[in-house]
C-alpha cells in the first residue's frame, strides 16, 4: 500500500481516500466461531464463494496444505513453489460440451495416470484425498515429498500446452498431439502423455513419440468415423494401469497390441480400408467441425514435408479451400444433369480440399483450373 500510494505524489491524496473507502465500505470479513471438535480445513471445503462452488483444485489445495501441517512441514516453503496461482493455471477450458478451471483438469488427468482408472471431474478431491492416503499406507510417501513431483509435472503440462498455442513453432511429437487435440476438442490422451512423462519412469524419447502415435491414430481414426469416444477413456486407464510395470522398451509394442485387439464398436481402432473408403465418399467439408478439418489437412501437409526434410506448415488457420469451387457452374461445365450431380458430389469431399494464404486464396477463388492449379 505504501508503493502504491507513494507512487503518484500528485495524486497521493485521491489515492489516500480512494484506498480508504475500499477498507471501511468495500471490504468485507466473516468471522465463522468453531468449537473445539470441529475442523475448519474440512468446513472449508464446503464453503462456496458467493454462489459458486470451489473447484476441486481449490479443494486440493487446502487439503495439501492441511497435510503438510500435520506432517509438520513447513507450509510457507510449499505454498512459495505451489504452481497452480497463476492466469494460466486458473483460465477455463472447454472440454466437450463443459468448462473446467484448467488446473482442475490437469488434477483430474494426472490422477488417471497415477491410479490407471477413469476418474470422474466430480470425484477428483476425493480420489485425490484417497491416493495421498493409500500411499502413505502403502509406501510411507508424505504430502511433501509428492509435491515435487505434481510441481514438474505440471511445469511439462505448461509447457507443452504453451508450445502447441506458438503456431509457427516446430513442435515435438508430444507438442503436436497436445496441439491435435484441442483442434478436435478433445483431451482424451492428456492422461497417456502425462504417464509416459512421469519422473522416475525413463521411457526413452523414440517409444514416446511411437506411443503417442498410435493413440493418436486410434482416437483421430474414430473421430473421422465419427464413432462414439465415450468409453476411450476407460481404455487409456486400463493401457496405463495393464502396462504400469512393462519394460520400456516393450511398451510400444503392449500398446499397438492392445488397441489392437479391441474389438467392439465402443473402442475398436478403424483399419486402414474403412478408413479409405469414408474418405472417398464422406462429405467432410460440411460435418466437420473447421478446426479439426483444417488440423487434418496441415497433418497430411506435414507428411508430405517430411518426406523432403522440410518444416512443419505454419498453424496460422489457414483458410479451407475447396479446389473444385463451390460455385463451379460457371468456370468448370459439365454436360448434363447426371453430370452435374456426380460432379457435386465431389465438392466437399477430402480430395477436393486445401490449405491456401489467404491472399492465395482470394486471389483464386472460384476460378478456372488452367489457371488455379
Amino acid at each position: 500500500m505504501t508503493e502504491w500510494l507513494d507512487s503518484d505524489s500528485d495524486g497521493a491524496a485521491e489515492r489516500a481516500q480512494a484506498l480508504t473507502s475500499v477498507l471501511t465500505r468495500g471490504l468485507q470479513l466473516v468471522a465463522i466461531n468453531l468449537t473445539i471438535n470441529e475442523n475448519s480445513q474440512e468446513i472449508f471445503e464446503t464453503l462456496n464463494a458467493r454462489g459458486t462452488p470451489l473447484t476441486a483444485a481449490d479443494l486440493i489445495r487446502n487439503f495439501v496444505f492441511q497435510r503438510l501441517a500435520a506432517e509438520g512441514a513447513d507450509t510457507r516453503v510449499h505454498l512459495d513453489n505451489w504452481p497452480f496461482e497463476t492466469e494460466f493455471w486458473e483460465r477455463e477450458v472447454s472440454v466437450g460440451r463443459y468448462a473446467m478451471q484448467r488446473s482442475s483438469l490437469f488434477f483430474n488427468q494426472w490422477l488417471a495416470a497415477r491410479v490407471g482408472e477413469e476418474v470422474s471431474p466430480r470425484a477428483t478431491f476425493t480420489r485425490f484425498k484417497q491416493y495421498v492416503e493409500q500411499i502413505d499406507i502403502e509406501n510411507g510417501q508424505k504430502v511433501a515429498d509428492l509435491l515435487p513431483v505434481i510441481r514438474e509435472q505440471a511445469k511439462t503440462y505448461e509447457a507443452w500446452t504453451r508450445a502447441a498455442d506458438d503456431p509457427d513453432r516446430q513442435l515435438s511429437r508430444v507438442e503436436l498431439a497436445v496441439y491435435r487435440m484441442k483442434a478436435s476438442e478433445s483431451e482424451l490422451l492428456k492422461p497417456l502423455l502425462i504417464w509416459l512423462h512421469q519422473p522416475g519412469r525413463e521411457v526413452p524419447a523414440d517409444v514416446i513419440r511411437r506411443v503417442t502415435a498410435l493413440a493418436e491414430s486410434w482416437l483421430v481414426r474414430r473421430q473421422l468415423l465419427r464413432l462414439s469416444l465415450s468409453d476411450m477413456q476407460r481404455i487409456v486407464a486400463d493401457m496405463i494401469r495393464v502396462y504400469e510395470r512393462t519394460p520400456p522398451d516393450e511398451l510400444a509394442e503392449s500398446i499397438e497390441g492392445h488397441l489392437s485387439r479391441l474389438n467392439v464398436t465402443g473402442t475398436y481402432w478403424p483399419g486402414d480400408a474403412e478408413l479409405r473408403e469414408l474418405l472417398r465418399t464422406q462429405q467432410v467439408f460440411r460435418r466437420s467441425k473447421k478446426a479439426r478439418l483444417r488440423m487434418l489437412l496441415e497433418a497430411i501437409e506435414d507428411e508430405y514435408r517430411r518426406g523432403t526434410n522440410q518444416p512443419q506448415v505454419p498453424r496460422r488457420n489457414y483458410p479451407i479451400e475447396h479446389i473444385l469451387p463451390q460455385k463451379w457452374a460457371r468456370n468448370w461445365p459439365v454436360r448434363g444433369a447426371e453430370a452435374e450431380e456426380v460432379r457435386a458430389e465431389h465438392v466437399h469431399r477430402l480430395g477436393n480440399l486445401t490449405l491456401l494464404t489467404r491472399s492465395l486464396n482470394s486471389k483464386v477463388s472460384n476460378g478456372p483450373w488452367a489457371s488455379k492449379r
